[in-house]
This record gives structure tokens, C-alpha cells and sequence, in this order.
């Protein structure tokens, strides 16, 4: 029994960066075992997709996501970064219970789902809300990678002395989560997410290293992304930030660094003689007034660069096709060059190179045989997409919204189909997550805060 994918435009991102048209997936247990430019006649077990008209990609990959944030989108607008982070970010997460990490991670698995992500790495589970999160996961079906929330000490955005996560130790945490790393059919992985450089102290380093070493996972940390995270590093240590990482033995492929803006050229040539890998989140660094991070001195080195969406509180969306757009152009005009970020580059990111970074590439990241089949498909038949002379071009400048997501396949299961989910409640979701996020607001006084400037008139009941 095999699902065919017939007749679509396919963007293999394959070693070559075949584009096959018309091009025929063919999927059996879960794995691709056909790419070809040849038409399949599927047997009568089979379940044959049409997908002309329609471009066939690998699974998005989103490599820096906040699930739990989702609970809280359009609650911190228009702030200043410190403030943002410990009037808004923090007051509002530690109101969250285990059963509301759940439900964030079904509103934010959902939208993920429905703009073709099939793959996501979120850098910062608190141990409280791991297994919600998780949970949430294995009920959608996507593929995860959570990072447990882990610190040493405070780090430049705390309080001295004060944590966001429990007193337990790294070890006792790590233990209380192993249990869901490989689960859900080895779709789901415990990564390690220090919040930030600054709060790792050389205990964690080490632990880490040793922990990492032994999932065959990885760590993401926060990184470089306000001047006050690297002055306080320079601070406490009396060296740079970079140079703080590689002295505990942090750089290299097994870490993600997240934002990387504040960045000299030392820091550019540490991450690229040590294989470090980048998350890039345009939107989150624009709404925040973090800046641009130097993108195209990174892909010049050759550093492995990855995109992420950020938060709900940050971003307020987890849609990776607008996140394509955004890196394609800024870079453009902050750099006054247009040939800087091409249309390719940006697609790379969401696919070959988002799997790079998360040491997935043998798995997923590409339409080839024997790679598990996490799939997306995308109608170009709908208004904004023609003329189509240049198909990568329209995807990543414009041409492609959440609205013309069609299907999406994670492990080799159909997940949503024709735009729609087929195994959620959709309105069940969003209404549970508006009445328990207003009560969560409501409960800490920040019901005015978060309402627009501009009065909302209400009728009243009669």
C-alpha cells in the first residue's frame, strides 16, 4: 500500500536541486522510495494524490519556535526589549499550567501544520510545561525537537540570583523528561535550551556536553541578541561571548545559536572554523528593535543558517512562509545590495539546511529515496501566482501565503488535506485557547494592558 504523488512541479532539494516537472513522489511505510520524472499507475490498495497545478516541497523546518508563547500572541506590542521579556514574557508564562502548555502546543502545532511546517525545534521548554508540550506534539503529529529549559545562573535579563526554571539540578530535570526522547516513532527529541549565553555558567557547560553526547541531539541557546547579553558575558568573564562559548567547549555542530546579531568579525570566524550553526527569526529581531544579524557575512563563511519564527509574544505568528519572505529581503536593503539572500538560499533554509542544523539531514530536508516522507504541498493555481516564470522566485517574494497550503505529510501520514486539518478540532482549540489565555491575563492585571489604544466599543446585552 503506497501514496503516490502525481503530476505535481516537484522541488526536490536533493544534491543537485532537481525541480521535476511534472515529478512523482511515491511513499510506502513511511519512506520515499521513488522521486521520478515517470508516472506511477497506483494499485488498487493505493491512494494517488493529484497535484497538478500544485509545487511539491519537502516539510518546512522551523528551527527556533516558542511553543508555549502561542497562548499569549498579541499580548506584548509595541515594547521595548527588557521590557517586553520581564513584564510581558515572563510574568505571563509563569502563570501557565501543564494542561496549558498542552493546549498552546495544539494552537501552535496547528498553525505550524496548516503553513507547512512538518518539523519545528522549540528552544525553551520549561521542565513544567515538557511534557504538555510533548503531549501536544504526539497528538498532531509533528515532528519536534524541545530543548529543556536549563540554567546556571541568572544571566544578564534576571534578577541576580533569580531563575525562571525549578531548583532541581540538570541532571534530575533531564531524567524527569528522557522518557519522551524518541517517542512518538523517534518523531519527538530532548534537545538542551540554556535561555541565554550569559546564564551558562562552566558546571552546565559541562553537564551538557556530556548529555548531548549522548541523545545525539544538540543545544540552543539565545545568543548576542542585545548588546546588554554580550556586555554582561564580557562582564562577569572578561572575554567575548563567542570566545566565553568556545573556551567551554559549546561551538560546534551539535549547537544552535539563536539571533546572533551583536556580532565582530571574531565572532563570524569562530562560527565558521567550528561548524556552528545560526537560527535566523527577521521577524522577531524587526518587532523587538534587536536589529539585522549579519546574514550574509555567515553564509559567506559558510555557516549553516537556518530560519525560525520565534514566538507568539514576539512574532505573533508561526507561519515559516512569511518568515521566508522577510529573510529575503531585508538583508536587501540593510546591506544596499540585492544580490545578498537569493530566493534559493532562503528556500535552503526552511529545507537541507534546517535539517543540517538539526543533525537530521540523513532523515529529512529533501525529496530523496530512503528519507522519511515529510512532505508539503503548496497550490499555485490560486490569485498572485501568476505569471510563474520563476517558481522558487514567487515562493519565497510574495506568491506564497498559509492560504495555499494544501496537503502536508509528516512520517508518511496525510496530516491535513485540501487546507484542512484531518485530525483536529480546529474551533475547539482556538476557543479554549482565548478563554484560558484571557483568564491567564485577567488574572495577573494585564486585561488593559494588552488591549489596543483605541476603544472597543462592546453592545450591550439587553
Amino acid at each position: 500500500m503506497a501514496t503516490i504523488f502525481q503530476n505535481g512541479l516537484v522541488v526536490t532539494m536533493d544534491p543537485r536541486r532537481r525541480v521535476l516537472q511534472p515529478g512523482t513522489l511515491v511513499v510506502e511505510k513511511g519512506i520515499l522510495v521513488e522521486v521520478s520524472e515517470l508516472a506511477r499507475r497506483g494499485g488498487a490498495s493505493d491512494t494517488v494524490l493529484d497535484c497538478r497545478g500544485r509545487m511539491v516541497l519537502p516539510g518546512l523546518i522551523n528551527i527556533h519556535a516558542h511553543t508555549t508563547e502561542a497562548l499569549f500572541r498579541g499580548c506584548a506590542t509595541d515594547l521595548p526589549f527588557l521590557q517586553w521579556l520581564l513584564e510581558r514574557n515572563h510574568p505571563l508564562l509563569k502563570q501557565m499550567l501543564p494542561d496549558d502548555a498542552r493546549l498552546a502546543g495544539l494552537l501552535c502545532g496547528l498553525e505550524m501544520l496548516a503553513s507547512g511546517t512538518t518539523c519545528y525545534l522549540d528552544p525553551e521548554v520549561w521542565p513544567e510545561h515538557f511534557a504538555g508540550v510533548a503531549q501536544a506534539m504526539e497528538t498532531i503529529g509533528l515532528r519536534a525537537g524541545l530543548a529543556l529549559a536549563l540554567e546556571g545562573g541568572s544571566g544578564y535579563n534576571m534578577e541576580p540570583g533569580k531563575q525562571l526554571v525549578s531548583d532541581e539540578g540538570p541532571a534530575a530535570q533531564l531524567d524527569a523528561v528522557l522518557a519522551w526522547h524518541d517517542a512518538a516513532d523517534r518523531r519527538l527529541q530532548v534537545w538542551l535550551g540554556p535561555r541565554v549565553v550569559s546564564a551558562i555558567d562552566r558546571p552546565l557547560a559541562g553537564f551538557m556536553r556530556e548529555a548531548v553526547a549522548g541523545l545525539g541531539t544538540g543545544i540552543t541557546a539565545h545568543f548576542a541578541e542585545v548588546e546588554e547579553d554580550v556586555r554582561e558575558i564580557q562582564r562577569v568573564h572578561g572575554i567575548g561571548a563567542t570566545e566565553y562559548l568556545e573556551d567551554l567547549g559549546l561551538l560546534g555542530p551539535q549547537m544552535i545559536l539563536t539571533h546572533a546579531i551583536r556580532l565582530e568579525e571574531a565572532d563570524l570566524d569562530a562560527i565558521a572554523r567550528t561548524d556552528t550553526r545560526i537560527a535566523h527569526c527577521p521577524a522577531s529581531n524587526l518587532k523587538l528593535g534587536n536589529g539585522f544579524a549579519p546574514i550574509p557575512e555567515l553564509l559567506d563563511r559558510g555557516v549553516v543558517v537556518a530560519l525560525g519564527t520565534d514566538g507568539g509574544l514576539c512574532n505573533d505568528t508561526y507561519d515559516l512562509l512569511r518568515e521566508m519572505n522577510l529573510a529575503g529581503l531585508i538583508h536587501k536593503a540593510n546591506y544596499r545590495e540585492p544580490r545578498v539572500t537569493p530566493a534559493e538560499k532562503i528556500l535552503e533554509m526552511v529545507t537541507c539546511d534546517g535539517a543540517r542544523a538539526l543533525g537530521l539531514q540523513d532523515r529529512i530536508g529533501s525529496l530523496e529515496v530512503g528519507k522519511q516522507a515529510d512532505v508539503t504541498v503548496l497550490d499555485l493555481r490560486g490569485i498572485g501566482w501568476r505569471p510563474l516564470h520563476n517558481p522558487i522566485a514567487n515562493l519565497v517574494y510574495g506568491s506564497a501565503t498559509r492560504a495555499c497550503v494544501d496537503t502536508v505529510m509528516v512520517d508518511g501520514e496525510v496530516l491535513l488535506q485540501e487546507g484542512r486539518p484531518l485530525h483536529l478540532d480546529c474551533q475547539s482549540i482556538m476557543s479554549q485557547a482565548q478563554e484560558r489565555s484571557q483568564a491567564i491575563v485577567a488574572g495577573i492585571g494585564l486585561s488593559d494592558a494588552v488591549r489596543s489604544r483605541w476603544q472597543v466599543q462592546e453592545r450591550a446585552e439587553r
